[in-house]
């Protein structure tokens, strides 16, 4: 699928299989999305290809935005560092999930950094059932926390955690 204006143009185009075309400065950028996502409520992971041939992953939104901060951080990570693009694929996951996270509470990345603890809480206890938009806002439903079962490996929270540091530290 190609832009009827051309590669000077700046639009985007995505198709059926899971394919977003963009123009970008007479460069043609190819990434691919998963419908469902990897991430939090509206934050989806996105492979990125680069005329190069250099892959790596980033985070865009439901309107198929990049997210500036995560993607500066995830495209240093493969660039810059040389990480492996399963790094950045592994990353890309929880970095979504922090993100939907601080969205669904209407709080930007850097509020929802310092409400770190409120997040280590919602990942460690909160499924798929009881941490999507419609079981937090003004259902007076009681939420799991300590106490509970816990979803999520103590291991697992410490990976998490590790992305949402090197995302801070970066920015």
């Amino acid at each position: 699928m190609s832009c009827r204006i051309g590669p000077s143009c700046s639009c985007a185009a995505p198709t059926s299989q899971g394919l977003l075309w963009l123009w970008r400065h007479r460069v043609l950028i190819v990434l691919c999305y998963s419908a469902t996502g990897l991430g939090g409520d509206a934050m989806r992971a996105f492979l990125v290809k680069l005329p190069s041939g250099v892959r790596y992953w980033t985070v865009v939104d439901d309107g198929l935005v990049v997210v500036s901060d995560a993607d500066a951080y995830l495209r240093h990570l493969r660039l810059g560092r040389d990480a492996a693009e399963l790094t950045t694929k592994s990353y890309v996951g929880v970095i979504a999930l922090f993100l939907g996270w601080c969205q669904l509470r209407d709080l930007h990345w850097h509020a929802g950094v310092e409400n770190i603890a409120l997040f280590m809480v919602w990942l460690r206890y909160a499924d798929a059932r009881t941490s999507g938009r419609s079981a937090d806002e003004g259902s007076g439903k009681v939420l799991p926390g300590p106490g509970s079962r816990p979803v999520r490996a103590a291991r697992r929270v410490n990976v998490v955690l590790t992305a949402v540091r090197g995302l801070v530290i970066h920015a």
